[in-house]
């Protein structure tokens, strides 16, 4: 008991409402771990250091017949983000990611543009950072510049100025009054299966790790767009599948094309340059390689 207050008082302190809590360990002791308690939560460690951890109900759908899940907090220590926790204990209550259950790339897209098109809908905050629009292209456009110089050079000028090119049109582009709040990274590898039917997840799938910021929505797609390693690598025209990849997109989602295209060659620019500042060069590689393709 001690352990999950301790939880609930880290995120009451992260989101700044220290003051609404009035939870105790007897009280928690007896809602939560008790003989008529229906709430679950789950602990996630490194090693014996406890790291995570998730609270969550199971609700029950009247039109559908069936029940659902009602995820209502997740908190990962912040020394642990970023490294797989939040992932980890979402799994335990919902499926595997959809780039992982053998769908078409096709299908895969379509999945995404429906995700979207539910979370651009979201209210922008009132106040604070998440309220104020980003001029992502402009932010994207010096970390590209930067990492390419300190990392010597790693991808070809021409693959380094084509996105700086793109950078500048989605710099020139960017109007804060057709801002949405974006996802942020709504790579396949970021929406979840959901283990039963429910309102919301229409499709199957939800939306997890969410990197959110009022931004333009053709970059959400843009990141949808920026995967596709290993089917672009094997195709005898890569240009032409991620230009298909990119029509399904739009014609998904209403938004422009070309849009969608310069922020999918600069997320795959600025993903491969980045992951290998963080070491992964082996993860590195294929956007490296796949933005080359994209040029010929």
């Amino acid at each position: 008991m001690p352990l999950v207050l301790s939880f609930v008082k880290n995120l009451a302190e992260y989101e700044k409402l220290s003051h609404l809590v009035v939870a105790t360990e007897q009280v928690i002791a007896e809602e939560l771990f008790g003989p008529n308690s229906h709430t679950e939560a789950l602990l996630g460690y490194s090693g014996i250091e406890p790291v995570a951890f998730a609270v969550y109900f199971h609700n029950f759908s009247t039109f559908l017949g069936k029940k659902g899940l009602y995820l209502e907090d997740l908190y990962v220590r912040q020394a642990f983000r970023r490294r797989g926790f939040g992932r980890a204990m979402l799994l335990e209550a919902l499926g595997p990611a959809l780039d992982r259950v053998n769908l078409p790339p096709v299908r895969q897209l379509e999945v995404i543009c429906r995700l979207l098109a539910t979370a651009w809908m979201v209210p922008p905050a009132a106040s604070g950072r998440m309220a104020v629009p980003r001029d992502k292209a402009t932010g994207l456009d010096g970390l590209v510049r930067r990492l390419w110089d300190e990392l010597d050079e790693p991808c070809s000028p021409r693959v380094l100025e084509q996105a700086l090119v793109f950078a500048r049109r989605r710099a020139d582009a960017f109007d804060p009054a057709r801002t949405v709040q974006l996802h942020g990274d709504a790579a396949t590898a970021n929406a979840l299966r959901v283990t039963s039917a429910r309102p919301g997840a229409e499709t199957g799938f939800v939306f997890v790790d969410p990197d959110g910021f009022l931004g333009d929505p053709a970059y959400d797609l843009g990141v949808a767009l920026r995967d596709w390693g290993p089917e672009l690598l094997a195709s005898d025209d890569p240009s032409g599948l991620a230009r298909h990849y990119c029509r399904l997109l739009a014609a998904n989602s209403g938004v422009d094309e070309q849009e969608i295209w310069e922020w999918g060659f600069l997320e795959r620019v600025s993903t491969g340059l980045y992951a290998l500042a963080m070491g992964a060069g082996e993860l590195s590689r294929p956007f490296f390689e796949t933005a080359e393709a994209l040029l010929t």
